[in-house]
């Protein structure tokens, strides 16, 4: 699975390495100095990977320059970083979205 941010700019050689730039996410894509973000939220099945690109919203995002963040952060961690999902991130996420939304994982 991988996991990309809405909103956050990535260098395009990040995501043509973790293998993320499939046509179908084409669409939602938006070049700007050299970066690319996505302006969307939800998640695309890439026949390329033969798994799911999710699209998580810009809220889960830790900006730069918030008090005690010194880097863009995502469940702790640079969202470069967690393109591709490790269990440990997606924990993370699930800690997360039940602290912030009162969800339940079953």
């Amino acid at each position: 699975m991988k996991v990309l941010i809405e909103g956050y700019y990535y260098d395009p050689a990040v995501l043509e390495r973790e293998q993320v730039t499939d046509g179908l996410i084409e669409y939602h894509r938006r070049p700007s100095d050299g970066y690319v973000c996505y302006n969307y939220v939800g998640h695309v099945y890439s026949p390329k990977l033969k798994d799911y690109i999710f699209f998580l919203p810009k809220v889960v995002l830790e900006e730069k320059g918030t008090e005690g963040v010194d880097d863009d952060r995502v469940f702790g961690e640079k969202p470069e970083d967690i393109i591709c999902v490790s269990d440990k991130v997606l924990r993370s996420a699930v800690l997360y979205a039940n602290w912030q939304y009162g969800c339940t994982a079953h």
